[in-house]
């Protein structure tokens, strides 16, 4: 039996609103890339449940945008001729938060693909994006694009362009697993060209296992200063199309107080950020 590609099972969580249309086109193009699944979640208070949905960017038509398939195919040409299977879920649930948990704890995914509303200061308490905390109890990668970043998937023709992949390392928590998954998602959508800068802020550079193929295409940086400041500025220096992070979630009361490091990142870097568990 052929092993199933890595990043495969997508988990796309939206509110239906044009705000996670790009985040949608990320989804549906890596799941593609992977012939697996893309499970789309909508948890909403029961009254509407199954409303909204005409609003959403069509899976067949987006495909038929990106020259995959024709104008008016019907909706089994998805899975005959891509070998994609598509998932629209609803879950009747108050709380987005534990609908979306809910659905996640039974259909395991490889990946969380999620739109960050981004918020800052008092507009962040008053009004809380869910694309972080669902991120923080996936525990599988979330890819989080924020309403400000263009992405690496063009919404109308489906292209990739992921050149500079920005991974931030450090001896707590190990980069390890999520330089794996950028080196997998990166072969997925076809950058074979893709350079990884690997960051560490700080003095001695911790030791990361490197995938055999991406090892020419590596490259070292070190650099002392603030940790959220430097990977903004590094990952502007560097054209970044992406940054790359190990997470641990929220380590201290501080943590919890202005979200963790790459939360802080999300919202100031203003590109699409893989948080992977370590």
């Amino acid at each position: 039996m052929q092993a199933r590609p890595p990043l495969s099972r997508v988990l796309f969580a939206t509110d239906l609103s044009h705000d996670g249309d790009l985040a949608f086109a990320h989804a549906l193009r890596i799941a593609l890339a992977g012939k697996g699944e893309l499970a789309i979640v909508h948890a909403a208070p029961r009254d509407r449940v199954g409303k909204e949905w005409e609003q959403f960017p069509r899976v067949r038509a987006s495909l038929a945008g990106w020259g995959l398939l024709p104008l008016g195919a019907p909706a089994s040409a998805v899975e005959e001729q891509l070998d994609l299977r598509v998932r629209k879920i609803d879950v009747p649930d108050p709380e987005p938060l534990h609908g979306v948990k809910e659905v996640m704890e039974r259909r395991p995914c490889d990946l969380v693909v999620l739109a960050s509303q981004a918020r800052q200061g008092v507009d962040r308490w008053l009004h809380p994006s869910l694309a972080e905390p669902i991120a923080r109890e996936a525990h599988a990668p979330s890819l989080t694009l924020p309403p400000a970043a263009t992405g690496f998937v063009d919404p109308a023709t489906g292209a990739v362009s992921l050149r500079n992949i920005l991974i931030a390392v450090d001896h707590r928590p190990s980069a390890a697993r999520a330089l794996a998954t950028a080196a997998d998602l990166a072969a997925m959508l076809g950058a074979h060209g893709a350079i990884f800068h690997l960051l560490h802020i700080g003095d001695r550079f911790p030791e990361v296992p490197v995938p055999v193929a991406i090892a020419t295409r590596v490259r070292i940086r070190q650099q002392a200063g603030a940790v959220v400041e430097t990977i903004i500025d590094t990952a502007a220096l560097i054209e970044a199309d992406l940054i790359v992070m190990a997470t641990s979630g929220h380590d201290s009361l501080l943590d919890s107080l202005r979200g963790s490091t790459a939360e802080q990142v999300l919202r100031n870097a203003g590109l699409p950020l893989l948080a992977v568990p370590a």
